[in-house]
């Protein structure tokens, strides 16, 4: 007999056993189930940040507005791009593995989605992104496209 486990706003995954075998599904899962307990969780407290590279394409919903918050000394000091003073962050639910995660905007990606969904409306849509890189150049190109689940 196999059991249903639901995994956020993505169609639900047959597991093949009655929770026999101990499993723990990371990021935005309703059960997690180890060593023949089952819990429900909550909410999610803190979440990991999802690295973009540069060719590779990317699911996702996006579940908060932007959010842009001032850099300390320190941070900027650790930064690739030690000049820039602030960071815009937004949480995103990654549609092939379920999990939670806090995604870092860059400025043309923020300022794009910012004029094609005024009023925040990128909240609760899911787009398809990938970064590519210029011959030669330092900067990257979003690719942005709504998608339908």
């Amino acid at each position: 007999m196999s059991k249903k486990l639901v995994v956020g706003n993505v169609d639900a995954v047959e597991l093949e056993t009655e929770f026999e075998t101990p499993i723990e599904q990371t990021g935005y899962s309703e059960y997690v189930v180890k060593g023949g307990s089952k819990f429900r969780r909550i909410a999610s407290v803190s979440r990991p940040v999802m690295k973009l590279d540069v060719g590779k394409t990317y699911y996702v919903q996006i579940q908060s507005p932007f959010k842009t918050e001032l850099l300390s000394e320190e941070q900027r000091k650790k930064s690739k791009y030690p000049e820039s003073e602030t960071i815009t962050i937004f949480d995103v639910l990654d549609l092939e593995t379920g999990e939670e995660m806090q995604a870092v905007g860059r400025s043309v990606f923020v300022s794009e989605m910012s004029e094609k969904y005024p009023e925040n409306a990128y909240v609760g849509r899911s787009f398809e992104f990938s970064l590519s890189r210029p011959e030669g150049k330092r900067y990257t190109v979003p690719r942005i496209y709504e998608i339908e689940v």
